[in-house]
């Protein structure tokens, strides 16, 4: 017989977490929330951004998602900004 655990526990994973898991408990979601935005205000946590498009690019940024060559996020960004899009 195979010992699982001892197998997972050498293994690559991902962790994933989700502010969802607390959509029932609003208190705490709250203050959960408070907490992340903080850390994002603060630098602390920084979001990886593979590109920006324009909305106008909107096609051209789901060509890209759908190219599985993305490894971060794809920013649409509004018409008022989007001479920032690269």
């Amino acid at each position: 017989m195979v010992d699982m655990i001892a197998h997972l526990t050498k293994s690559l994973r991902l962790r994933f977490f989700s502010l969802h898991c607390y959509d029932d408990q609003i208190p705490k979601r709250r203050v959960l929330m408070q907490k992340v935005l903080k850390l994002l205000i603060g630098g602390s946590v920084v979001t990886a951004i593979d590109s920006k498009f324009a909305l106008a690019d909107v096609r051209r940024a789901h060509e890209k998602l759908d190219s599985r060559q993305v490894l971060a996020k794809i920013l649409l960004l509004p018409d008022r900004i989007a001479p920032q899009a690269q």
